[in-house]
């Protein structure tokens, strides 16, 4: 152990526990969805049936993300994380039992599809929020790239992982998916650091819940890098249509890890391609949002962030499904590339103060006044 020298931020006993909890809960939450993916195109062998398994996903995200934001900015966050992935777990137990019992059925895959995104939803602004509550901010650089690099791991090995598995025994996948989200519920639940916040006296209560959206509008910066990556990853994305691509175009199945069609390769090198680009843009913008925001609004700023965010996946794969269907696979992923690109080289006439942001040591929460007219 002598030679092994981790990152500043893992010494950071809290930390660790945070990263090893985001960790577990990505790569489980990404082995279900391999599995879903599945389950739900070999039911109709539809495109759009995985749009709207999406569209399910993400609609209590705007619903709850106002409340939510709230809670993670009233009560200690590290409990209301833990109580999520528990409730994340309880519906990967339903999804293991809509599968014993044959898995035929498209609105029980859509129903637990909106419980998953309701529960994902109650952690999100006050997980978001965590880092830079508990790390000094000498080490939030490395913290919230390693927080990035847990996210990226997940996503890489998660669908790996559940092909895998689902190769074998489609059981399998749920029943290991729901005892990492417990492990990962537990690790957060062991944390220390977290407070409940103090809030202003005498702020009204709707002012208060409309904190982050008032705060995210006079912040240019901030409303130009989450803008750019919703539509960015809403136009660009197209990780739904994993399984229509596996099995109708690289002709592998779910264990397409090591499927060898000649044009598997390609394909694999172009997802890490994209995936590494992807990292580096999420890390820079959830610097900008940590080093930006007050603590105080850190939930109810995440909690619109992870608006955008929650569009940009679940909403971005109703579209891939959708435009699949019209289109064809193939069309469309290669429009929704382009319509990224020619985003990337506008978005700077639209927001110039992104573009101005020369280090992040240059960004900070606006002046105490500002923050008070916003909250």
């Amino acid at each position: 152990m002598s030679g092994v020298r981790l990152p500043p931020a893992l010494h950071h006993r809290d930390f660790r526990r945070l990263w090893s909890s985001i960790l577990f809960s990505g790569v489980a939450t990404q082995m279900v969805s391999v599995a879903v993916g599945w389950q739900v195109y070999s039911i109709h062998h539809s495109a759009f049936d995985l749009g709207l398994i999406g569209l399910a996903e993400f609609l209590p995200v705007p619903l709850l993300a106002l409340p939510t934001g709230q809670l993670a900015d009233r009560f200690r966050r590290t409990r209301i994380v833990a109580a999520s992935t528990l409730a994340e777990a309880g519906v990967v137990v339903l999804l293991l039992v809509v599968t014993l019992n044959g898995a035929h059925q498209l609105w029980q895959f859509l129903v637990l599809a909106a419980a998953t995104g309701a529960a994902a939803q109650l952690g999100t602004p006050a997980v978001r929020s965590l880092t830079p509550e508990i790390v000094p901010t000498e080490l939030l650089t490395g913290a919230l790239a390693l927080r990035s690099i847990a996210g990226q791991a997940a996503t890489i090995g998660g669908p790996a992982v559940g092909g895998l598995l689902f190769a074998i025994s489609p059981e399998a996948v749920y029943a290991l998916g729901a005892a990492l989200l417990a492990l990962a519920a537990l690790y957060v639940g062991l944390m220390q650091s977290s407070e409940p916040i103090e809030q202003a006296a005498g702020t009204p209560a709707l002012r208060n819940l409309l904190g982050g959206i008032a705060f995210i509008r006079r912040t240019p910066e901030l409303l130009g890098a989450i803008s750019l990556d919703l539509f960015a990853v809403l136009f660009g994305g197209a990780v739904a249509l994993l399984p229509l691509f596996a099995k109708s175009i690289l002709h592998t199945g779910p264990f397409v890890v090591f499927g060898l069609s000649r044009w598997f390769v390609v394909s694999a090198l172009a997802l890490a391609a994209g995936g590494f680009v992807d990292m580096i843009s999420m890390n820079i913008r959830s610097m900008i949002v940590a080093l930006a925001t007050p603590n105080r609004l850190r939930g109810r700023v995440n909690a619109v962030e992870g608006v955008f965010i929650g569009a940009s996946n679940e909403l971005g794969a109703f579209e891939s499904g959708v435009a699949a269907s019209l289109l064809g696979a193939v069309p469309a992923v290669v429009a929704g590339g382009v319509v990224t690109v020619l985003l990337a080289v506008i978005w700077p006439r639209f927001f110039p103060a992104l573009t101005k942001i020369d280090r992040l040591e240059d960004v900070a929460p606006a002046p105490e006044p500002l923050i008070a007219n916003a909250g």
